[in-house]
């Protein structure tokens, strides 16, 4: 495994166990583990399917905001990011994918994809 910083997850049993709590929490946190000076937190915006469809992120300098003030904006973060798995949901099924059969993107309406 590359090592990025001194904070890289490279035990293979810390890494699954980060996976797993990833899984069990939606939430991605970065501590240092990429970049020097840099937090982040993730959490994944789902399609009406229940699929993940994209990913919410913040990203800040640690001089701005360190691990525990942006765990303390994560409900900020959920709140956006149930609004926009909701307006995700509420899109014609078609329009959720880069294309259906009968119509693209820039065409309107999708009822009849």
């Amino acid at each position: 495994m590359d090592v990025h910083t001194p904070q890289t997850i490279t035990d293979r049993e810390m890494l699954s166990a980060e996976i797993e709590a990833i899984r069990r929490d939606k939430v991605g946190l970065d501590n240092e583990e990429f970049v020097v000076g840099m937090v982040a937190a993730a959490v994944p915006i789902m399609d009406g399917r229940g699929r993940t469809a994209a990913m919410l992120a913040v990203h800040t300098p640690v001089i701005r905001m360190d691990m525990i003030k942006i765990r303390e904006q994560m409900p900020l973060l959920r709140r956006a990011e149930k609004r926009i798995s909701a307006d995700i949901e509420n899109l014609p099924r078609c329009a959720s994918t880069r294309w259906c059969r009968k119509r693209t993107l820039r065409d309107t309406p999708f009822d009849d994809c």
